[in-house]
C-alpha cells in the first residue's frame, strides 16, 4: 500500500485566536436552552471590565519625621530618602519642622522614628 494514494486531510488547521474560531464555528444556542437568550459580543468593543477600571492615582508616601538625639536635631524622611522643605534639611523642634511642612503642603505621619540617646 503506496501512502502517495493517500487523500488529503479534511481537517481545516486550527484557529490561531479566539476571533478566528468565532468564525470558523459559530456558536448558536442550544436547542435545550431555547428560552435563554443568547448574545454574541463584538471583538472590537472593550472588554467591559475595563470600563470599570478607574485611572491610578500616584501617591505620595507620608513624610516620617526623625529626631536625631544625639544633635537634638529633626529631620524629614519620604520615600526613603531625607528631603528638604523650603530650603532646610533640618529643624531644632517637632513643632518647626510640622509647621514647615503644613505651609508647603506636605502630609506628615505622626509617628517620629528617634534615633540616638541624650548623654
Amino acid at each position: 500500500m503506496s501512502f502517495s494514494l493517500r487523500p488529503p486531510p479534511l481537517l481545516s488547521p486550527a484557529p490561531c485566536g479566539p476571533s478566528e474560531r468565532r468564525d470558523r464555528s459559530p456558536q448558536s444556542p442550544s436547542a435545550t436552552l431555547g428560552h435563554v437568550p443568547f448574545f454574541e459580543r463584538d471583538p472590537a468593543a472593550p472588554h467591559p471590565a475595563a470600563s470599570h477600571r478607574p485611572a491610578p492615582v500616584a501617591v505620595l508616601p507620608l513624610a516620617q519625621p526623625i529626631e536625631l538625639a544625639a544633635t537634638g536635631l529633626w529631620v524629614v524622611k519620604r520615600g526613603g530618602a531625607l528631603i528638604g522643605i523650603g530650603g532646610r534639611d533640618h529643624w531644632c523642634s517637632r513643632e518647626a519642622l510640622v509647621a514647615a511642612a503644613d505651609k508647603a503642603g506636605i502630609p506628615m505621619s505622626d509617628l517620629p522614628i528617634h534615633t540616638g540617646a541624650l548623654f
